[in-house]
């Protein structure tokens, strides 16, 4: 399960992490400390893919919640 605190936590790994909430979405945290989330979806029968890009995460930033 995905939470602000696990995220938060995530340290940079030799080779690329992906984590999963179970509902279809993931976050994967690149050596580089780059971070993709990714939403997959099933419309009507198609597959919707959302990839969301951030770049590098200083170590001393905050990750805030949304709205």
């Amino acid at each position: 399960m995905l939470s602000n605190l696990l995220i938060q936590n995530m340290k940079p790994q030799a080779k690329s992490e992906r984590l999963s909430d179970g509902r279809g979405m993931y976050l994967e945290i690149a050596p580089s400390g780059g971070m993709i989330g990714t939403l997959r979806s099933q419309l009507v029968g198609t597959l919707a893919v959302l990839n969301i890009v951030a770049g590098k995460r200083s170590d001393d930033a905050a990750v805030k919640p949304c709205g």
